[in-house]
């Protein structure tokens, strides 16, 4: 069963500044008003972030994987065997 995920704008306090975020997340934790953890990048859980607004549209998890893969090879750009994603120096 796939799971549908709504673009939400998260917040959180960040000393003198409030952070913002925006990002896609599954459907049961996009709620408004509700706190979210989100993954680090070297594992474990982040700060608690505030789910300030909930898009009205969903989309698929497929789109969801679909669109992070085009995104990473966006980034690493053309390869052209050199291992630095085609950067000229």
């Amino acid at each position: 069963m796939s799971v549908a995920y709504r673009q939400c704008r998260l917040t959180r306090p960040g000393g003198r500044v409030v952070e913002q975020l925006t990002t896609w997340l599954p459907e049961p934790f996009a709620v408004a008003g509700a706190a979210v953890r989100l993954p680090e990048p070297g594992g474990g859980w982040g700060e608690s972030w505030d789910v300030a607004s909930v898009g009205p549209f969903t989309i698929s998890e497929d789109s969801i994987r679909k669109a992070e893969r085009a995104y990473t090879r966006r980034r690493r750009g053309p390869s052209d065997g050199r291992g630095d994603g085609g950067a000229v120096v």
